[in-house]
Formats: C-alpha cells, sequence, structure tokens
C-alpha cells in the first residue's frame, strides 16, 4: 500500500514539475514576442537598426531577428 502511495506522490509531483516549467516556457516566448514588437516599433520609428537588435534585446534569437526582419520588408 505504501509503494502505491509513493508512486501517486511521484506522479503528482512530476505533473506539477512540467506544469511549472510549461509556464516558465510561455513566460520566456511572451516576453520574447513583446521584445520582438518593441523593437519593430523602434526600427520603424527610426531609432534602432536591424543590426543594433542583439545590443539591446539580448533575449531575442538570432531566429527573431530574421523574423523582424521578414515582417519588416512585408510592410514595406
Amino acid at each position: 500500500m505504501l509503494a502505491m502511495y509513493d508512486e501517486k506522490e511521484i506522479l503528482r509531483e512530476y505533473i506539477e514539475y512540467e506544469k511549472y516549467h510549461a509556464a516558465k516556457e510561455a513566460e520566456k516566448l511572451g516576453e520574447r514576442n513583446g521584445e520582438k514588437k518593441n523593437a519593430i516599433k523602434m526600427i520603424k520609428a527610426g531609432k534602432l537598426s536591424i543590426e543594433d537588435i542583439p545590443q539591446f534585446f539580448t533575449s531575442l534569437t538570432p531566429e527573431d531577428i530574421k523574423e523582424i526582419e521578414k515582417e519588416l520588408m512585408q510592410t514595406v
């Protein structure tokens, strides 16, 4: 009986762990999306160049920067 409780508790802990990390990942994604929007606004306002994005928006990946570049090319 005790072994069953242990297995259930382990499963509950694992599920909580996964939920926590999924929430953290979603938070990071939300922050990156916000930074992408801010970078686009600044570029459109002439306050920032695409080359300067990594310096001021350090959480953005090279793939994010390529997406920004594509989006800017579509709006021109």
